[in-house]
């Protein structure tokens, strides 16, 4: 009973995360950026306040301070996701070629060059992660139900419902962006 539970849950999970993911993920990424900018904003208020004390009073200037905070923070939250997403596609690129060639010096003009083209991409490799791993989920969670027909059949179902999940989300995300 529990497993069907899990696989409903996979499956749900799933379809938003293929048709949703980059919202989900750059709403995710601004709340955290927002309860960080609050953090800080309620920690640099009372050292603030000695200076702004004749011209409001604390109360004021712990509300302004969060405020401000939760702003800066949480756009800066998206684009430090965007950042880091770009930092380690690059770093990534840039393990492979030091694998494959051994030098570091073109391992370092390859992680540049992936930097630079992810600083343009990012967006749009958000869309199709998300679709693929949405559609990963769904599949797995298909592949556990359609197991009894066999390791074969079930594995290429699973492969042509992470396929069409991931056009059909992609598509859907880049329509809808």
């Amino acid at each position: 009973m529990f497993d069907y539970i899990a696989i409903i849950i996979m499956i749900c999970l799933g379809l938003a995360l293929a048709f949703y993911g980059k919202t989900m993920l750059e709403t995710l990424a601004f709340l955290i950026g927002a309860i960080a900018g609050v953090a800080v904003g309620l920690w640099l208020a009372p050292i603030i306040y000695p200076y702004a004390a004749d011209y409001l009073p604390l109360n004021l200037c712990l509300i302004i301070a969060v405020i401000v905070g939760a702003l800066i923070g949480g756009y800066l939250g998206k684009s430090l996701m965007y950042g880091l997403i770009s930092l380690i596609v690059a770093a990534i690129f840039a393990g492979i070629a030091l694998t494959f060639t051994g030098d570091k010096f073109l391992a370092l003009i390859t992680f540049f060059v992936a930097m630079v083209i992810m600083w343009f991409l990012v967006e749009k490799f958000l869309v199709v992660m998300t679709a693929f791993l949405g559609g990963c989920l769904v599949g797995a969670a298909v592949m556990f139900f359609l197991i009894g027909l066999g390791p074969i059949i079930s594995f290429i179902l699973f492969l042509l419902v992470v396929i069409m999940l991931t056009y059909a989300g992609a598509k859907y995300q880049f329509q809808n962006d």
